[in-house]
């Protein structure tokens, strides 16, 4: 399996935070293949990721600098998702 899709990086002036915002996702089934096919992608729609890095005991900020967005912490996998959108079975779980 592969993942396409395009990123966007952000610094927060005067700050040590920095962002990154990945959209357009698309899989790739890739399985017994020999060389890296690109089509047929499927896209995650509705999907995007918002990363964040920052100093450990200074996420509040993070959430101030996002406000009004009410986003969740959560552990996320493009790959393990990507992989569960076309049916390869990774037994991992992602979170919803």
């Amino acid at each position: 399996m592969a993942n396409a899709y395009r990123r966007e990086h952000f610094a927060v002036p005067g700050t040590p935070h920095r962002l990154t915002l990945d959209y357009d996702i698309v899989c790739y089934e890739q399985t017994a293949r020999l060389r890296p096919e690109p089509r047929f992608g499927v896209p995650l729609y509705g999907m995007t990721v918002i990363e964040a890095k920052s100093p450990l005991g200074r996420e509040d900020e993070v959430r101030r600098l996002l406000h009004p967005l009410r986003l969740r912490a959560t552990r996320s996998s493009k790959y393990v998702t990507g992989c569960q959108a076309l049916g390869v079975v990774t037994g991992v779980q992602v979170e919803d």
